[in-house]
């Protein structure tokens, strides 16, 4: 008798120490079922109407064109820790729903919930091989001590169980 279960993988993309400018981070993942992005902005934010805006984005032609699959929340003047699942899917689409986190602890038990859709049309196919993190930041003298990016892989399969 088989039962299905999910394998989860979890990979650090990118950490960001004093963040203080517009930057990218380029990454490759791995091919699964469903992936999970993590933020976690922590430590002392600081400067006059900072903001910072991160995107995970891919590319069709191999980094020529980028474009945006996840816009997180700005983050402004507070640590925040933020969770966003996503399914890639030409065919399906549903919400996908953003998960404010409350706690490293609630980072480090994060569960991916069930299946969210995202759709994306055949020009700008997610190519899970070609991507990246932008980060953009504004305002005067901005500076985010710590900024993690996180993901969460999860890929079905049957288990098989004796009875």
């Amino acid at each position: 008798m088989s039962f299905p279960a999910t394998l989860n993988t979890s990979k650090l993309l990118d950490t960001q120490t004093t963040l203080t400018a517009t930057t990218t981070t380029t990454f490759a993942l791995d091919l699964a079922e469903a992936y999970t992005f993590i933020v976690d902005v922590s430590g002392t934010i600081s400067g006059t109407s900072e903001t910072l805006d991160i995107s995970i984005e891919t590319s069709p032609d191999a980094g020529t064109t980028w474009y945006p699959i996840i816009k997180f929340t700005q983050i402004t003047t507070a640590a925040k820790k933020t969770a966003w699942p996503v399914r890639f899917s030409p065919l399906n689409a549903a919400a996908n729903a953003e998960q404010t986190l409350s706690s490293a602890a609630a980072v480090a038990s994060y569960a991916v919930p069930g299946p969210v859709i995202h759709k994306l049309s055949t020009a700008t196919g997610a190519d899970t091989k070609t991507m990246r993190i932008n980060y953009v930041v504004a305002g005067t003298s901005p500076s985010y001590a710590s900024v993690k990016v996180w993901v969460i892989m999860s890929q079905r399969y049957d288990s098989v169980r004796a009875v």
